[in-house]
């Protein structure tokens, strides 16, 4: 059980980083390479609850000095926001074209390092999620929709354009066939 807030906070980032592998990837935080996050209703509860337990924690903990009591604030303030943000029900509409999960299942390959054949095994594992993460998300979605909660409509037709756009075309292909072509292009025998 932690004791101070610097425990605090560290557990916190290492059972975050299990329940939300883009954004550990986009904080620079490793061991989740092969990894997407779970968008579902499910997933978003799972991080919301280790919120709430976080913010429990806390509450237990003594402010010894002021930079305790500058930490623990800056703790509360991010994780009240994130349960504020979850309990809405935002997280079951998100189609921003730059933060909501489709962009960040995207962006998350281009911080991946290319350099090495262990690299391309974690873009690799971490590809053949892309699915399952797509499919959380849609479930997200549609329990938005269940509950009135819909999205705006330029957000949608935003992202929608977005999606089109990474998909390719008979006259170009699309950012998941260019990103593979790069493994093939450092090992031909990943073409197989």
């Amino acid at each position: 059980m932690p004791r101070t807030i610097d425990d605090i906070a560290d557990d916190y980032v290492t059972r975050s980083a299990r329940l939300d592998p883009v954004a550990a990837a986009m904080y620079g935080i490793p061991g989740h390479e092969g990894e997407l996050t779970d968008y579902s209703p499910v997933g978003a509860e799972r991080r919301a609850e280790l919120d709430r337990d976080t913010l429990a924690a806390l509450a237990g903990i003594p402010v010894e000095s002021d930079r305790d009591r500058r930490a623990a604030e800056a703790i509360r303030d991010r994780l009240e926001r994130q349960i504020e943000r979850h309990e809405s029900g935002e997280h079951r509409r998100d189609l921003s074209n730059i933060f909501s999960p489709v962009p960040r299942i995207r962006g998350v390959f281009d911080n991946m390092p290319r350099a090495t054949a262990a690299d391309w095994a974690d873009i690799a594992a971490r590809l053949s999620q892309v699915p399952s993460a797509i499919g959380s998300t849609r479930a997200a979605l549609e329990a938005g929709l269940d509950a009135g909660l819909v999205g705006q409509q330029r957000l949608v037709s935003v992202l929608a354009d977005q999606v089109a756009a990474w998909a390719g075309g008979a006259d170009a292909p699309g950012y998941f066939e260019r990103l593979a072509g790069g493994a093939c292009d450092q090992d031909p025998a990943l073409r197989a």
